[in-house]
């Protein structure tokens, strides 16, 4: 499974396979989708295939397109740093949140950008879905931008207050 490896002060994991998700016999997710048990994320999104295969008791089906995490700097009382992390080509990119804003139609635009090359620059449009258990919903697309190349997808997802 994973091994522990000490360089210099750090230390490293490997990991040589996805452990219950091979074990239960499942596909290897998409290059782009995240599969990530048990994150204490804030905002969760799918492509709409992926969400009607989503249940929450089952982490092999945790299989996400963006997902932001916030947390306030200690000893901070202002609003917290929020990071957006997707996967592009097998590897986890952060994101940092460049602006947010209403467009013309009303709905919610959130410009995310990597760190590091190739650059990736991530647009979000979401509208509100009403709310499920304590979370607000959301639907909208997710665009990426590459270099000279655009993909745009359909997203669903929710986000904690």
């Amino acid at each position: 499974m994973g091994r522990v490896q000490r360089a210099g002060g750090a230390i490293v994991l490997g990991w040589a396979c996805l452990g219950p998700v091979q074990a239960a016999g499942l596909d290897t997710p998409p290059s782009d989708t995240i599969l990530w048990p048990q994150p204490p994320a804030r905002c969760l999104f799918f492509t709409p295939d992926e969400q009607i295969a989503f249940r929450a008791d089952d982490p092999a089906t945790w299989r996400f397109r963006l997902m932001t995490m916030a947390a306030a700097k200690p000893g901070e009382s202002a609003e917290p740093t929020e990071r957006g992390y997707v996967m592009k080509d097998g590897l986890l990119r952060e994101l940092e949140k460049l602006r947010s804003g209403p467009d013309g139609e009303g709905a919610s635009v959130t410009v995310w950008r990597s760190a590091g090359e190739p650059r990736l620059n991530i647009t979000m449009t979401l509208r509100p879905a009403g709310s499920e258990k304590g979370r607000n919903r959301f639907t909208g697309t997710l665009a990426t931008t590459r270099g000279e190349g655009r993909e745009t997808i359909d997203i669903i997802g929710s986000c904690a207050p």
